[in-house]
């Protein structure tokens, strides 16, 4: 800005002194801090910016002097969670407000009360039930103790254990009940006579009973007659 004098020679008459008071009116500029989330889109004096950047622009004044106009355009990352789960066969796994009891990867979006949402992963693996099962075989009147329950008769027991550390297992016994067996001999003898049976000497008639220990599996009830 500044005052500026001339002289306009006349070409009828006296010179004309001209002043001119020149005023410069400054530069306007403008700068605008914003920040977006990744993946969406800001539009700024009609443009579609996505990208971090400073950008400038020059908007032409109606009246008066054109702008400067600078935009610093941050762009937060995208949040992003992975979490890995296990869950027992039958059990149920409750994420974000939903139920999930099969394995597999899902993903789900939570929208940012104050921020950009967050993109959640669930890595979700099942561990299979585990069943075990198993034969015994015992001699009637005898008593199995398993899982800590005494079993007499012949079956198929199904048992859960729980487990302190893991999934529970599903146990299986099948037991098998041999029966007694009973052999009955008929002997006669003359009198005066001895017979030896299972060890023992008799002479008298009678009905005579003994348990024989068993080689390989049960007693058996032997009957002398």
């Amino acid at each position: 800005a500044d005052t500026y004098v001339d002289t306009l020679e006349g070409i009828v008459g006296c010179d004309t002194i001209a002043t001119l008071i020149l005023s410069v009116d400054p530069l306007i500029e403008t700068t605008e801090e914003m920040t977006i989330c990744a993946g969406d889109t800001l539009i700024w004096n009609v443009q579609a910016y996505t990208t971090a950047d400073t950008y400038v622009d020059t908007l032409e004044g109606i009246v008066g002097c054109d702008t400067i106009a600078t935009l610093i355009l941050s762009v937060d990352p995208l949040i992003e969670t992975t979490e890995e789960a296990t869950i027992c066969a039958g059990d149920t796994l409750m994420w974000n407000g939903q139920a999930y009891t099969e394995a597999n990867t899902y993903i789900d979006t939570l929208e940012g009360t104050a921020g950009c949402d967050t993109i959640a992963t669930l890595i979700l693996s099942v561990e299979p039930l585990i069943e075990t099962t198993e034969e015994a075989t015992i001699c009637a009147g005898d008593t199995l103790m398993w899982n800590g329950q005494a079993y007499t008769t012949a079956d198929t027991y199904v048992y859960t254990l729980v487990g302190t550390v893991g999934c529970d297992t599903i146990a299986t016994l099948i037991l098998t009940v041999d029966p007694l067996i009973e052999t009955t001999e008929e002997v006669t003898i003359c009198a005066g006579d001895t017979l030896i049976w299972s060890g023992q000497a008799y002479t008298e008639a009678n009905t005579y009973l003994d348990t024989v220990v068993g080689a390989g599996g049960c007693d058996r009830i032997a009957r002398l007659l």
